[in-house]
């Protein structure tokens, strides 16, 4: 245990040093939602739908996007150990690679879901939609969520030979996701192959899932969503581990 919490303040010391990368990635979603959605209010819940609201299903298929996005910083906080030479001196100290990634992980899992619950909050804020039962019920997606950002940031830690090259798979892969899952505009206002192949991308789940607990109230929906992107999060992590030479190698 001794070994995940050294690791852990080591990566509480990185994110110090991130500061300014982490203020964006809160407070331009905050901008965005602001300003998209108004629009996104009469897509997400048509005239049809009474029951719904909008804005929140709003919010919270921005607050997918946006999350997605941070898989970068994921990344990026590897390739600092790897500039920075903290890597080599943790594994020559001793350290299992296991303890180095979990140990790793639990901050960045922690700025996940902290990103995630102020875009919601804040976003219940701004639009007068705040319930605060809806929130804790996507507390499950939340979670799952954050998992599966932790993977894929790993995984393509261990598939990519740069930073440069961190950035262009987690920023292309954020968008793909985000527009196939139904985070940019509902999905049912996508073409027909694109609905398709949005049914299988977890961005796509946490969207579903987020709508169920924050527009429809769906317990339900919340739980299975979340364990639909918590089975995806497995098999990335899977992935991740059978990769890990990438990654055990940088000394």
């Amino acid at each position: 245990m001794r070994a995940y919490i050294v690791v852990a303040e080591n990566e509480l010391r990185q994110l110090r040093h991130e500061l300014v990368a982490i203020v964006i990635l809160f407070f331009v979603p905050l901008i965005v939602i602001w300003a998209a959605a108004p629009a996104l209010n009469v897509a997400y819940c048509p005239s049809q739908a009474p029951t719904c609201d909008g804005h929140q299903a709003a919010v919270g298929g921005l607050t997918v996007l946006f999350v997605f996005l941070a898989v970068s910083t994921v990344g990026f906080s590897y390739y600092h150990e790897f500039e920075w030479g903290t890597w080599p001196r943790l594994r020559v100290a001793g350290l299992k690679l296991h303890q180095l990634i979990v140990g790793k992980s639990l901050p960045l899992f922690a700025f996940v879901l902290a990103q995630q619950l102020a875009l919601l909050i804040v976003g219940g804020l701004e639009y007068r939609a705040l319930d605060l039962r809806a929130i804790l019920s996507v507390l499950p997606v939340a979670v799952a969520l954050g998992v599966l950002v932790v993977a894929l940031g790993t995984l393509i830690v261990t598939i990519t030979r740069s930073i440069r090259q961190v950035n262009a798979v987690a920023t292309l892969g954020a968008m793909v996701l985000g527009g196939l899952g139904g985070a940019l505009s509902p999905q049912r206002l996508l073409p027909g192959w694109a609905r398709d192949i949005g049914r299988i991308t977890p961005s796509y789940w946490a969207v579903r899932g987020y709508a169920d607990g924050l527009a429809y109230h769906d317990a339900a929906g919340v739980w299975g969503s979340a364990a639909v992107v918590l089975g995806i999060s497995a098999v990335v992590a899977v992935m991740s581990w059978a990769c890990r030479s990438g990654v055990a190698g940088r000394v």
